[in-house]
């Protein structure tokens, strides 16, 4: 027995109508009342604000300035991660960025560079 295109159809569209008002019955609290986050709610904390975009950089490599670049973004509420690019190599994530007293830093692992051992970065 063969189904009609319209029948298919109808079907689909009901189960998205129920997904749809299930989306929008839900509230901010779960079964066990725990809060319920939006990420269209996200507000980026205040010391994070000036941190997050895209910045050209230099960095001094053994006495050397070099060019680079880092992109800086938030993930959840307050994580701050991004892409690291230095003298050699490509654009690397960051899993981490830490801000502390005004100044951020991170590590990665070397990838094209010479030696072993993690990259540090820090600025302010």
């Amino acid at each position: 027995m063969k189904t009609s295109n319209v029948l298919k159809h109808s079907a689909f569209a009901s189960l998205l109508v129920g997904a749809l008002l299930a989306c929008n019955n839900a509230s901010d609290k779960n079964e066990q009342g725990e809060e319920v986050h939006n990420a269209a709610t996200q507000v980026i904390p205040e010391e994070s604000k000036e941190l997050i975009g895209r910045w050209d950089l230099t960095v001094d490599k053994e006495g050397k300035e070099v060019p680079s670049w880092l992109e800086i973004k938030l993930s959840g509420f307050s994580t701050l991660v991004g892409y690291f690019v230095s003298d050699a190599g490509s654009a690397r994530p960051v899993s981490h960025i830490k801000l502390e007293d005004g100044k951020f830093h991170f590590e990665i692992p070397t990838q094209w560079e010479t030696g072993t051992g993690m990259i540090k970065v820090e600025g302010a």
